[in-house]
């Protein structure tokens, strides 16, 4: 056997692919061991017979069975050319499945016939159970996922996409994105498919059409892969709720910023070390600045350095005491010195740490003024009037005036002894008359009937003033008994309310105005008492947890509303507010009414009335949606971890710093032999040939701007743990960031070091053959010559270019032909020459 033939041999057996040369009429006349291994056969059992009679099934890759005429090797013999890349699954003797990808190719002779196929093929079984694993993972996902080509066609779609939609997988797979795109015109939609396949990426908010004709807000994370034509996997996520909750939360917060511009308060807001962040219009107006102008200024800006120093101990105070205050104080505002009462709350974070203050204040000018004023009048009054301030006065038992006190007069406009003249009804509006009638008959009747005397009752009444107009006045009564203990008198006291009567109009407004904000709010606000028994809930309450109001008002306890698992906490930590600690958010399961839980954060803060627990008054919200993701993005990692430690590449990333952030434990050590503890002291620049360092990091950096240019591949030089020299093929993906700059340098390194050592020695072989001494030539199996060296063409008197394309027979007879080359020939067919090539030597006289 020549050198050259014991190289083919060398090679035809230690290849990791499957071999079978395959004549004509199909037989198989050789096959190499990586075959038998694959096939699960032996050598004997494979030579010798038809390709088509192994005892095989031929399955394509959904496992329904193939055509004989569909084979890979029976297209490359009808068709005469390469089949390249055909999967088909191959059933063992042992009744296993093996998943190959074939190449064949056919050997053309020179009349345009096919003397044989080669056939070569891959196992990839192990990929294709990988493929399976993660359509099955994409299958169950939440959200929605498809793959489309690069015209839009959809290839093919999970079940949360078509319960999304309403459309049946095989109704989708007939459709394109262009069918159920709502939000963009086909054009528009063409030009966003575009741009995915140029940058690789996109992510965007679109509606999609449903099948009944509804249309749903979705958010879309496309990425495209140079592959089978170029493909594009897209994850769809229904936004719909999202986008409400967003537009709801939006006209929440411009009605509170309406509201906030409206009140006649200063409203303003520091962080911790008192410098301003924002203001509403009125503060503004009086410092002479636009809103916007106050973020970044101190008080030393616009007040003396008296008051800044007072406004900002104050400021000090309440950040480390964590309390709200309320005080009264000077403020100057345009040049005029006035009295505010502020009151300073604390504004904390998440976890409850102090991160500023909100104050409010309102001039009392005027109010102060005021109050003096009617301090210097009541002093008068108190000596006239015995220290009364209310109105007091005695009526006989026919409800006859016979004494009030002097304070009437400031009360109603009537002196005491004009009260007297004017009739009780036209002191009364009529329907307070009618009632304070109806009290006093009702205790007169009781007497007369021989029973006891009601000694007191209250009422509010609406009376007249002298002027005409009308106030309320709480009025209280009391029996007076004579010596034989008979009443003889009634002693009434009124007070003037209607200031108390328009606080509390004012507090019930108020309180309407603050449940209807609750109610537009799409997080569920609601109020406890110190027993945890539920006083208020605003609409989203009723709504997520299946109460109705019917049930809050018989008395619904907080705890109630939390999963079983979840009350000890709960309980423990409604003590612990009782005994005056405020506590950060927490996150609890809570439990509707039916039962069926769901994760909620819950922001609590106490209510205390007269240094004393009261209560409770927060919200909370539904962080089902943000759990879910947590839970997607934990399967993501750990599916892509999965990937990544099972993959026979090392893969990797680097930081824009070309530092590395990731690498693949498990492949990193099949390559480089380093364990992942030991991978970890390394830098990836220590094992990378020092002759090819400054081309491979000058090609990593030139990656920031190679924005739309897809992948970069290099060869480069490295060397293992025991110190074996590599090739490796590394292919680098850039990572751009939203702000357009490189974010990471992602890829794959592959060892091809027997790759390139064959390569090496092909060249090796190729220039030894053509400064050969001996003459040597080369041709196909019809005998057409492809090749010679020089010496070759010397023996025989002409140049190697006036020698291709000749035939052997121009130097051999008829009996040469027969009795050498052609045995030969049929030699290094059987060997597995491949293409075609025949190879001619002549040595000492002898033609080979």
């Amino acid at each position: 056997m020549s050198d050259h033939q014991a190289r083919l041999q060398i090679l035809f057996d230690t290849m990791t692919e499957g071999v079978l040369l395959i004549s004509p009429d199909g037989q198989i006349t050789e096959a190499n061991p990586a075959a038998e291994r694959i096939l699960g056969l032996s050598q004997s059992e494979i030579i010798e017979r038809k390709y088509t009679a192994l005892d095989w099934r031929i399955l394509r890759p959904d496992a329904t069975p193939m055509s004989i005429e569909e084979m890979a090797v029976q297209r490359a013999m009808r068709e005469k050319r390469a089949i390249e890349d055909a999967v088909m699954g191959v059933e063992r003797p042992d009744g296993s499945v093996a998943w190959i990808r074939v190449h064949a190719s056919p050997l053309l002779n020179g009349t345009g016939g096919v003397d044989g196929v080669v056939a070569t093929f891959a196992d990839v079984t192990d990929a294709r159970r990988s493929e399976d694993r993660h359509l099955a993972i994409l299958k169950g996902a939440l959200d929605g996922f498809w793959i489309n080509d690069v015209e839009g066609r959809l290839l093919e779609v999970n079940d949360s996409y078509c319960r999304m939609v309403g459309y049946t997988r095989e109704e989708l797979l007939t459709m394109s994105v262009q069918d159920i795109e709502a939000a963009e015109t086909p054009e528009e939609t063409a030009r966003r498919l575009k741009k995915v396949v140029e940058q690789g990426y996109d992510r965007f908010e679109t509606g999609h059409r449903c099948k009944d004709g509804t249309v749903i807000d979705v958010e879309i994370s496309a990425n495209y892969l140079d592959m089978e034509g170029g493909q594009m996997f897209a994850f769809v996520r229904d936004v719909t709720e999202r986008k409400v909750t967003e537009e709801a939360l939006e006209y929440s917060e411009r009605n509170y910023r309406t509201l906030e511009e409206s009140v006649p308060q200063r409203i303003f807001v520091k962080d911790k070390d008192s410098v301003y962040i924002s203001c509403n219009l009125k503060y503004a107006e009086d410092l002479g600045i636009e809103p916007e102008d106050i973020l970044g200024h101190t008080d030393y800006d616009f007040y003396p350095g008296d008051l800044a120093d007072k406004y900002t101990a104050d400021d000090r105070r309440i950040i480390e005491s964590g309390e709200t205050a309320r005080f009264e104080e000077r403020y100057i505002r345009q040049g005029h010195e006035s009295t505010v009462e502020t009151s300073k709350t604390p504004l904390k974070d998440a976890d409850g740490n102090t991160i500023g203050v909100l104050g409010v204040f309102h001039d009392i000018t005027e109010r102060r003024q005021a109050e003096a004023a009617r301090e210097e009048a009541e002093q008068h009054y108190h000596l006239l009037a015995d220290n009364m301030t209310d109105v007091v006065s005695i009526f006989d038992l026919d409800m006859n005036l016979l004494w009030a006190s002097p304070s009437i007069e400031r009360q109603t406009g009537y002196t005491p002894e004009e009260m007297k003249k004017v009739p009780l009804q036209e002191i009364l509006t009529p329907e307070s008359m009618r009632r304070v009638t109806e009290a006093f008959n009702r205790g007169k009747q009781l007497y007369d009937q021989g029973k006891a005397f009601i000694d007191h009752f209250e009422l509010e009444a609406e009376a007249y003033r002298k002027d005409g107009s009308s106030f309320w006045v709480d009025v209280r009564y009391h029996v007076i008994r004579d010596g034989q203990g008979r009443p003889s008198r009634i002693l009434m006291q009124g007070r003037d309310i209607t200031e108390h009567r328009k606080a509390d109009q004012e507090l019930r407004e108020s309180e309407e105005r603050f449940r209807n904000l609750a109610d537009m709010l799409p997080q569920t606000v609601f109020e406890a008492d110190e027993s945890g028994t539920i006083t208020f809930v605003s609409r989203e309450g009723y709504r997520i947890f299946g109460y109705s109001r019917e049930d809050v008002a018989r008395g619904l306890n907080v705890l109630q509303m939390v999963a079983p698992e979840d009350r000890v906490r709960a309980m423990e930590n409604l003590n612990l507010r009782r005994e005056g600690d405020e506590l950060p958010p927490h996150e609890y399961m809570a439990m509707r009414k039916d039962g069926s839980t769901f994760p909620v954060k819950i922001y609590v803060h106490s209510i205390v009335e007269r240094s004393r627990y009261a209560g409770m008054r927060g919200f909370l919200i539904d962080i089902t949606e943000r759990k879910q993701a947590e839970n997607q993005l934990r399967q993501t990692n750990a599916l892509f971890r999965l990937i990544a430690d099972n993959t026979a590449d090392a893969i990797w990333a680097l930081d824009p710093q070309l530092r590395m952030i990731f690498q693949s434990p498990n492949s990193t050590e099949r390559l480089f032999g380093y364990t992942h503890e030991e991978w970890n002291t390394l830098d990836w620049t220590d094992y990378v040939h020092p002759d090819d360092l400054d081309d491979v990091i000058n090609t990593f950096r030139g990656l920031g701007r190679r924005r739309g240019q897809g992948d970069t591949r290099i060869t480069m030089r490295a060397r293992a743990k025991n110190g074996r020299p590599l090739w490796l093929e590394v292919v680098a993906t850039p990572i751009f960031g939203h702000d357009g700059n490189l974010a990471a340098v992602v890829g794959m390194t592959r060892d091809i070091t027997e790759r390139k050592e064959a390569e090496d020695r092909l060249v090796e072989y190729r220039t030894a053959v053509e400064q050969s001494a001996d003459g040597i030539a080369m041709s196909d199996l019809a005998g057409n010559i492809r090749f010679v060296n020089e010496a070759w063409a010397r023996m025989h008197g002409y140049s190697a270019g006036e020698l291709i394309g000749q035939h052997l027979s121009v130097f051999h007879t008829r009996e040469q032909m027969e009795s050498q080359v052609g045995p030969f020939n049929q030699r290094l067919r059987q060997a597995g020459a491949q293409e075609g090539e025949i190879w001619h030597a002549r040595r000492s006289g002898e033609v080979f």
